[in-house]
């Protein structure tokens, strides 16, 4: 029970020992390459404050942004049969299908939705590019 041991080591330790700090808190420009705090990325619909370029923005987030208050129902699609045409590249298709359904919650590219904008009832589809953002080196 020494006081060095159970006092001090852990003040020191703590001052010491690197915190956590999240990944996303940052993002760079693509285009001018300067770093935007995510907060100031997104009051700004992810537009650069520096240079003016438009960062792809999610799909749900668009939709958000494109309808009256944000307000809107997706359309549920029918269940696609795994790979159709027997698709083989690098990887197989449906290895790539689970991989994408998994990292991005979604079961299809493809979101459609209705609500209104502008006051009128309107009806749209939007590609979730986020799943083929990797293969053709989108930003």
């Amino acid at each position: 029970m020494n006081w060095l041991t159970n006092f001090v080591r852990p003040k020191i330790r703590a001052l010491v020992e690197k915190k956590e700090i999240p990944d996303n808190l940052w993002q760079q420009c693509p285009s001018c390459e300067q770093m935007i705090f995510h907060r100031e990325l997104e009051a700004s619909s992810h537009v650069c404050h520096h240079c003016g370029h438009h960062i792809r923005l999610p799909a749900k987030e668009r939709l958000a942004l494109l309808f009256d208050d944000g307000k809107y129902q997706t359309v549920k699609l029918p269940k696609l049969t795994a790979d159709p045409l027997k698709f083989k590249d690098r990887k197989r298709y449906s290895d790539r299908l689970k991989e994408s359904r998994s990292t991005t919650g979604e079961e299809d590219a493809l979101i459609v939705a209705h609500g209104k904008m502008g006051g009128r009832k309107v009806v749209i589809a939007i590609m979730n590019l986020a799943l083929w953002a990797d293969p053709w080196g989108l930003p």
